[in-house]
């Protein structure tokens, strides 16, 4: 993700259950550059793991209060607001 980060991100979540591996991403607003981008950080996510995982995205657009959100547990990016 290093790099591919726009200001318009404004969270990246991460939870794991038996499943496979869940990222939820909140964008401030929706855009087109910032969806393909998201869809290049999941490809190079699942080429990291040492074998098969499922992986689900969620994208949602949000500009209010983070707490208004159901959060994935795990932060792994989080936008200085």
């Amino acid at each position: 993700m290093v790099g591919a980060v726009s200001s318009n991100i404004r969270r990246v979540g991460i939870q794991r259950d038996n499943e496979g591996v869940r990222v939820q991403f909140i964008l401030e607003q929706d855009s087109k550059e910032d969806r393909e981008e998201i869809e290049d950080i999941l490809f190079e996510f699942e080429a990291l793991q040492s074998g098969p995982v499922e992986v689900e995205a969620r994208v949602l657009i949000h500009a209010g209060e983070l707490q208004a959100v159901e959060l994935y547990p795990r932060a792994v990016y989080c936008r200085r607001e």
